[in-house]
């Protein structure tokens, strides 16, 4: 794991929408701060809840559609 994070650089703390090139810096470190919910509830939240999370309403489809890009376990 630690190998794989060092490698792609990002770390455990970093929230893995950091990959995509389409969210702001700012958007990823709101989400990196909302440490109560975790990685996988974020999958369960509607994009309208996603926007109201970061603070920025437009960006909850963008969110939305990228975190289900991600495969479940």
């Amino acid at each position: 794991a630690f190998a794989n994070m060092v490698a792609y650089r990002i770390w455990r703390s970093q929230s893995p929408l950091r990959q995509f090139k389409n969210v702001p810096e700012i958007v990823a470190r709101k989400l990196e701060r909302k440490s109560d919910i975790e990685w996988a509830r974020y999958a369960d939240l509607t994009p309208s809840d996603l926007g109201e999370l970061v603070g920025v309403p437009k960006m909850g489809r963008t969110l939305h559609r990228l975190v289900h890009q991600f495969p479940k376990l």
